[in-house]
């Protein structure tokens, strides 16, 4: 619940260090993170240490974020189904991690990095009181490594 006490203490452990805002607009998916979560959940759980539930909300920015140098967890295929980067987030003070395959990092995929796809132990449409094209705010990291260009 966002501004309980104990849910911001929650969130300032997950999400430490410098952050930066993102905003961007609620959308559709595909169905992928569902299907994802559905046989990968229960590992993300156990390597991240948070319950999902299944699905992803998407939001969509006016620009491509790249996921930040040095404040990335990286899960091998072996593990996540297809290499992907998790990062820890926060919006409206749920604790979130964006997934972002490794693929649609470099330019391919079912979208461009101008995507987020946030999981959570709370199903943030409901939680939250989201509908496609309300405008959210998502709290990510800062690099701690600042990258001359990105490799393409």
């Amino acid at each position: 619940m966002p501004g309980d006490v104990a849910t911001d203490q929650r969130a300032d452990r997950h999400l430490p260090g410098a952050t930066e805002l993102l905003r961007g607009e609620v959308g559709f998916g595909y169905g992928q993170g569902t299907h994802w979560m559905s046989r990968f959940g229960r590992r993300y759980a156990d390597l991240l240490g948070l319950p999902f539930v299944p699905g992803t909300l998407n939001v969509y920015l006016d620009h491509e974020w790249y996921v930040p140098a040095g404040r990335t967890i990286f899960l091998p295929a072996w593990q996540a189904g297809m290499p992907m980067f998790v990062v820890p987030c926060r919006i409206e003070g749920v604790p979130v991690f964006n997934l972002r395959p490794v693929q649609i990092e470099y330019g391919h995929g079912p979208h461009t990095p101008a995507v987020l796809e946030l999981i959570a132990g709370v199903r943030l449409r409901d939680h939250l009181g989201l509908s496609d094209d309300d405008e959210v705010t998502v709290e990510v990291p800062r690099p701690t490594v600042h990258l001359k260009e990105r490799p393409r």
